[in-house]
């Protein structure tokens, strides 16, 4: 587990690379010791390193390693967690209202085990699947619960990328009658990635910046923003987050 945690802190330091050779070591050695609780949790980690670097499919695989292990041996939270991450990969995959109606069942059977830990997580995600099937009232709503939560238990990991989503979801408001307050969450996302030194979260609070730039026609600003996040990585080109954001370089 404490591979897997190391894991976790390499992506979100700008690793993403590493990240992936530490969980998929991790979990080798887990099924080399066959310790069934120690499979299942590297399993559910490998899976939330796939999510973290948009590899869905992946994600759903390891997932579901973790979801008939946990089931079989009555491990019911790592069954939850690994469940949630699968509802993740349906929407990911383009199966947007199957996977809202499973994520919301799935967060309803993590609250049951009394369990809080990674709460913030699954309500920013949670939240841009509800965006997706254009619930953007509760999408808003699950976000503002993320972060409230996050700030009264001290879990910080994901903060900074709960104040960009609630910018993304701030700019789709109808007649962009949000893009200041967009613009305010966007900078304390920023000064908090940077804080922890979590440039993968910076990465994608910049390619946020910089489509809110975009529609106000900075572009300099945008591309200057991006160029200076994506110069900083020296490994993990191939991940979902570098190529929107190499995209949005090449539109700007």
């Amino acid at each position: 587990v404490s591979e897997c945690a190391r894991a976790r802190a390499l992506w979100a330091l700008g690793y993403p690379d590493r990240a992936l050779a530490g969980v998929t070591s991790a979990l080798a050695l887990a099924q080399q010791l066959s310790h069934v609780q120690s499979v299942v949790s590297a399993a559910y980690y490998a899976a939330h390193l796939h999510l973290l670097r948009g590899e869905p499919a992946l994600s759903q695989q390891q997932a579901q390693t973790a979801v008939e292990l946990a089931e079989e041996h009555g491990l019911e939270l790592w069954a939850a967690v690994a469940r949630i991450h699968q509802a993740w990969a349906a929407v990911a995959q383009g199966n947007a209202e199957e996977g809202t109606i499973r994520f919301r069942r799935e967060l309803a059977v993590y609250e049951n085990t009394g369990a809080r830990v990674w709460r913030p997580l699954f309500l920013g995600l949670f939240a841009e699947a509800l965006a997706k099937t254009k619930r953007l009232d509760e999408a808003l709503a699950a976000v503002n619960e993320g972060l409230t939560l996050a700030r009264s238990t001290g879990e910080l990991y994901f903060e900074a990328e709960l104040h960009r989503i609630k910018g993304e979801l701030l700019m789709m408001q109808p007649n962009g009658k949000a893009i200041s307050e967009a613009e305010a969450c966007f900078k304390e996302a920023l000064a908090i990635a940077r804080r922890q030194e979590a440039r993968s979260w910076e990465l994608r609070i910049v390619t946020s910046v910089g489509r809110l730039l975009q529609t106000v026609d900075k572009r300099t600003e945008a591309r200057a923003l991006i160029e200076m996040a994506c110069d900083s990585f020296t490994e993990g080109h191939e991940t979902a987050d570098f190529k929107a954001a190499r995209i949005l370089l090449n539109q700007l």
